[in-house]
């Protein structure tokens, strides 16, 4: 169990993080697009100006995954450091992104991926672990073990303000959305 290689962590933009991770971990940003306008998550549109974007327009944003390239540029960065890494990515479930940064670490070996099942603060509980794991002097491979395991132990219970970006993005039926108060 004793390991005395630096394990670096690597996340996507939609993990939520702890304050006590931020410095730690990488973070693989995703594209945000408001009508053809591009962004890259947390680089180019920070939380606070995504909102004001979404409640000051008529457009709705849309997602796209991390790319394999956006992923193996931060890999060449972390071989280079002779370091092993573990990504905790979006649920595979939502989004493309662990299927990106799995095709991006055919050629790595020290990388590990590990799919969250979560999203948000249920990842960032997950990328959480891994840091206290690493700390305790767990390999990559030790590690990536517990996630297999407690990322089936977190369950996330959202309540909205409203169901209005749901209805307009086509996620809820006008029906639910009014007997959810939305429209």
């Amino acid at each position: 169990m004793s390991n005395n290689k630096k394990i670096q962590i690597i996340v996507d933009s939609t993990t939520d993080l702890p304050e006590s991770c931020r410095d730690r971990a990488v973070v693989v940003p995703l594209t945000v697009s408001f009508g053809d306008k591009e962004y890259a998550d947390g680089i180019e549109l920070t939380r606070d100006e995504f909102y004001r974007k979404l409640e000051s327009g008529n457009l709705l944003p849309k997602t796209s995954q991390a790319t394999p390239d956006a992923f193996e540029r931060v890999y060449q960065e972390v071989r280079a450091k002779g370091m092993d890494s573990i990504v905790i990515a979006l649920s595979s479930e939502l989004s493309g992104t662990y299927q990106s940064a799995c095709i991006a670490a055919e050629d790595y070996p020290e990388i590990y991926v590990v799919d969250s099942k979560n999203v948000a603060i249920g990842a960032g509980i997950l990328t959480e672990y891994a840091m206290i794991c690493a700390d305790r002097g767990m390999s990559a491979k030790e590690i990536v073990k517990e996630l297999e395991v407690k990322k089936n132990d977190i369950c996330l219970v959202a309540m909205l303000d409203t169901l209005e970006y749901l209805w307009r993005g086509g996620r809820l039926s006008r029906t639910a959305a009014i007997a959810g108060g939305a429209a």
